[in-house]
């Protein structure tokens, strides 16, 4: 069954999807000893891949649920000083972020080489839910009933309407209001352009769930290999 290069090699543990093209249109990547044309295309079971005149390596297939502390960037490769999340798991096999959990936000964030699996979590069309929990305090006047009621109906955004799929909200001492909020979407800084638009001011933003997937006891820093039975909750 023929498959796209890319898809291929980010399986392969290599690289992500994305750098995976980079690596194409690089012309690092040969299939049957041709250098591959910058679109990659498609290839058989039994073609022969090298990048970087190596062939494909075929590592075992982890992945590994972190909880990622504030401050530590969700990337596999550090862009300046910043800590980056693959400084927090295991070096070998390789593994990359499945999505994005930005600087200041923490909690749950998948580590994987599976790059069938990645694609599942990240695409929209399978609406994967994420749950995150909000600590705050609102600039306006509205009470946590009616806040509610604007998230569930909807948020203009600039690049659309944006809707939580469940909303709680409670609120603590000295007005700080706790929102538990469940989405589908992956939009960048969803949650809190979602939070701005609605006058509030975010101090700490936590995500508990992914699909199936709690949080748990994990503190942040730590992290542990899924399950058999929690991969196949993802499948």
């Amino acid at each position: 069954m023929e498959e796209r290069l890319n898809k291929v090699l980010a399986a392969s543990g290599i690289a992500s999807r994305r750098g995976a093209d980079s690596l194409i249109a690089d012309g690092r990547v040969k299939v049957n000893g041709i250098v591959a044309p910058p679109t990659g295309g498609m290839i058989e079971p039994t073609d022969k891949i090298e990048v970087d005149g190596k062939p494909l390596p075929t590592p075992s297939r982890v992945t590994y649920i972190l909880n990622k502390p504030r401050g530590v960037v969700s990337t596999r490769v550090a862009q300046s000083q910043d800590s980056v999340v693959t400084d927090l798991v295991p070096t070998s096999p390789p593994v990359y972020p499945v999505g994005r959990l930005d600087k200041e936000s923490e909690g749950l964030i998948l580590m994987s080489n599976d790059g069938a699996l990645t694609d599942k979590l990240t695409h929209p069309r399978y609406k994967h839910r994420k749950e995150y929990t909000v600590y705050g305090h609102s600039a306006n006047a509205f009470k946590p009933r009616k806040l509610e009621e604007v998230f569930l109906k909807g948020i203009p955004l600039e690049d659309g309407l944006a809707k939580a799929d469940s909303i709680t909200i409670r609120e603590e001492n000295h007005g700080i209001l706790v929102l538990v909020i469940t989405v589908h979407e992956g939009r960048s800084h969803l949650i809190r352009r979602m939070c701005a638009a609605t006058g509030i001011h975010v101090q700490r933003l936590i995500r508990t769930r992914m699909s199936n997937l709690k949080l748990g006891a994990l503190q942040p820093g730590e992290w542990r290999a899924l399950t058999p039975a929690e991969l196949a909750l993802l499948a």
